[in-house]
């Protein structure tokens, strides 16, 4: 038996620990692994948290039979600079899916859903319906509502130029805006390039990206901006707000204490050095503002790895090309290095 530590009470098994407790005592296990296991079956409550995160683990909590749970409440938080990653506690209830499953299908039954993870700003569910073989994408929109709509658009403005799920329908449940969408097969351009490595051509794949972009690019809109629910230009930006909105990120404090005082200030000159290369209003290109591997769906066709999709718009402005490049490259330290 471990030494006995100040406060703390140390028992040689969990039916002992459990022994000493009072009846009307809250008991809460914190782990690990093998604690969650042995004491699931007895659990009155799951106080869960999911992280939207990939990363490489050895340690699982056990395997939930959502059938034998009633979601009591949920709280989404985004990523920002307070949060490396967005996180939920747990799902929005069955029968709110199945609601909305029928507002948008009328005379249809959900058969079957499962949460797709990866969302960082959304929940998305792949779901069956009754009289149907295909499934659909149920995008539930936790973040910003007025994004479906502006999906949605986007959907019907691009089905020419590019492989991008059509969305169907938009509608409202129990406060939830969401969207049923085509759902299309595949693996994230993220997973196929850290599962299979040097094992796919890289430059073959990357060149498909690159002409997707580049169709893109060929969209273009009356000024550069954000935009409204209905893709007009709501809010112009210019170079000069770009530099600001960049330098003040560079003193929030806790970007502050996590690169330190002197990178910071290298990277403000950086900044002042050669901030004339930002890109301007001059460019009005359709840009999808989150365009990296994890939303870029491949799929093999004939034994060769095209792009599937390009998923997730909600971000999408009216900008340079650039800022998508960028986007691109942001994670290329987690990729494999050729």
């Amino acid at each position: 038996m471990s030494p006995k530590a100040e406060g703390v009470d140390v028992f040689p098994s969990l039916q002992e620990a459990l022994f000493h407790t009072h009846p009307k005592e809250e008991i809460i296990i914190i782990g690990g692994e093998s604690l969650y296991q042995e004491t699931l079956p007895y659990a009155d409550y799951l106080y869960r948290t999911i992280v939207e995160a990939y990363e490489p683990v050895d340690t699982f909590f056990p395997e939930v039979d959502e059938k034998n749970w009633v979601l009591q409440t949920e709280r989404f938080v985004a990523q920002d600079l307070d949060n490396q990653y967005a996180y939920r506690a747990d799902r929005v209830p069955d029968s709110t899916v199945s609601q909305m499953v029928t507002q948008a299908l009328p005379g249809k039954v959900l058969e079957s859903h499962q949460l797709i993870a990866g969302g960082c700003a959304n929940l998305n569910y792949k779901v069956h319906v009754s009289g149907g073989d295909e499934p659909f994408l149920l995008r539930i929109y936790v973040r910003e509502a007025s994004a479906a709509c502006r999906e949605q658009k986007i959907s019907t403005l691009l089905r020419d130029h590019l492989s991008i799920p059509q969305t169907f329908f938009v509608g409202e449940v129990a406060d939830f805006t969401f969207s049923l969408v085509e759902f299309r097969q595949g693996k994230s351009l993220r997973d196929l390039l850290l599962e299979e490595g040097d094992a796919v051509d890289i430059a073959k794949i990357m060149d498909h990206v690159g002409r997707c972009l580049s169709e893109l690019s060929s969209i273009t809109f009356s000024r550069a901006g954000f935009f409204d629910a209905d893709l007009n230009v709501k809010t112009a930006v210019s170079r000069d707000q770009y530099l600001a909105f960049a330098k003040s990120c560079l003193e929030d404090k806790k970007v502050l204490s996590t690169l330190g005082e002197e990178i910071c200030r290298k990277i403000k000159c950086i900044f002042d050095q050669y901030g004339h290369l930002v890109p301007d209003t001059e460019e009005h290109h359709m840009v999808h503002g989150d365009f990296d591997p994890a939303n870029i769906l491949m799929d093999q066709r004939e034994g060769e790895w095209c792009v599937s999709a390009i998923l997730d718009w909600e971000f999408a402005f009216s900008g340079s090309v650039l800022f998508d490049v960028a986007n691109m490259l942001r994670d290329a330290h987690h990729m494999p290095i050729e």
